[in-house]
């Protein structure tokens, strides 16, 4: 009796074990706030891009940035704004605005993080990240805007938090990813590619065959918060299919809070 009981308690804690761990992955596709995408800002060579941050001087930390491509932009101008109203807060936040120019055709990323100049940057509390595409359009080429105002790939996260960062691809390039994070702070869990010609119609259905599309499908990288700091993450892909030898490179920024 005592040997079923035991087999009996087992089985239990092991559907338990299951119907948990797989309630958790699950969370990751069906809630739109575990998910950070990618953003691409394709932008032409003529526009001032945008970077508009909140930050409290009066505290110490201000935003830092940098370029994971040397020379490809410059500063065109940074205006800091405080509230003047009457309910304005003494020593409260103020908003930071950045114009750059690009300087070069092509890819680069414009990381922003935020930390105390005399802590250093490894003391980081938040970050910012911009992936851009600069291409030889000129304004009058269906660009309407000077300006435009850039789109982050960047998300904030609780620790023991499970989240997806996710981008477009096209499986027919065959693309292969190389993932680097700070592993202190984050821990890839997966790696999964969703078909969107594949619809989830029950099993015998017609419409289960992949179909000829231009819709691009989605590469999905899917981690685990370990403790409290912000990662950079870095995703290399080259195409298999092509196979020239050259890789390009998006980035990511999470803050686990």
């Amino acid at each position: 009796m005592a040997f079923k009981n035991y087999h009996r308690i087992s089985f239990i804690i092991t559907i338990v074990f299951v119907a948990f761990y797989g309630t958790l992955l699950a969370g990751i596709g069906d809630s739109e706030e575990s998910e950070i995408p990618i953003i691409i800002n394709r932008v032409s060579y003529e526009q001032r891009l945008k970077v508009q941050l909140e930050e409290n001087a009066s505290t110490g930390y201000t935003w830092h940035y940098y370029s994971s491509k040397a020379n490809a932009v410059s500063l065109f101008s940074k205006e800091i704004s405080v509230d003047q109203s009457e309910s304005a807060v003494q020593g409260g936040s103020s908003t930071a605005t950045w114009l750059f120019s690009p300087e070069s055709l092509g890819s680069f990323t414009i990381i922003f993080k935020l930390y105390r100049e005399w802590e250093g940057e490894e003391k980081a509390v938040d970050i910012r990240v911009f992936n851009v595409e600069v291409d030889d359009r000129t304004l009058s080429e269906c660009i309407p805007d000077y300006v435009t105002v850039l789109g982050s790939s960047s998300g904030s996260v609780s620790p023991g938090n499970l989240f997806s960062v996710t981008t477009e691809e096209d499986s027919s390039a065959g693309f292969s990813w190389s993932v680097q994070s700070d592993t202190e702070i984050l821990r890839l869990m997966d790696d999964r590619y969703t078909d969107p010609s594949k619809s989830p119609s029950s099993p015998g259905d017609i419409s289960n065959f992949a179909m000829a599309t231009a819709e691009p499908g989605k590469r999905l990288f899917d981690f685990e918060a370990l403790r409290r700091g912000v990662s950079l993450i870095e995703l290399e892909f080259s195409s298999t299919v092509e196979n020239d030898g050259t890789a390009s490179t998006l980035y990511a920024g999470v803050s686990v809070k």
